[in-house]
């Protein structure tokens, strides 16, 4: 990411993910200023306190300490 994309090559710059690539593709596309995001089923809460202040236990299980 830390290579400039070179614009002039394409019209459009898409970042695409599911579940944590859609975080990524939403957090990267902001990070750098450009592109439009498809992502499905974006794992908005990465921190688990804020899993945790919001109710969010789907993934319980799979993060257990």
């Amino acid at each position: 990411m830390n290579k400039p994309i070179e614009i002039e090559l394409s019209d459009k710059v898409f970042f695409v993910g599911n579940s944590r690539g859609g975080y990524a593709a939403i957090l990267f596309s902001n990070l750098i200023g450009i592109g439009e995001v498809i992502a499905f089923a974006p794992q908005t809460f990465i921190s688990p306190d804020l899993r945790f202040e919001n109710r969010d236990i789907r993934w319980i299980k799979n993060h257990a300490k």
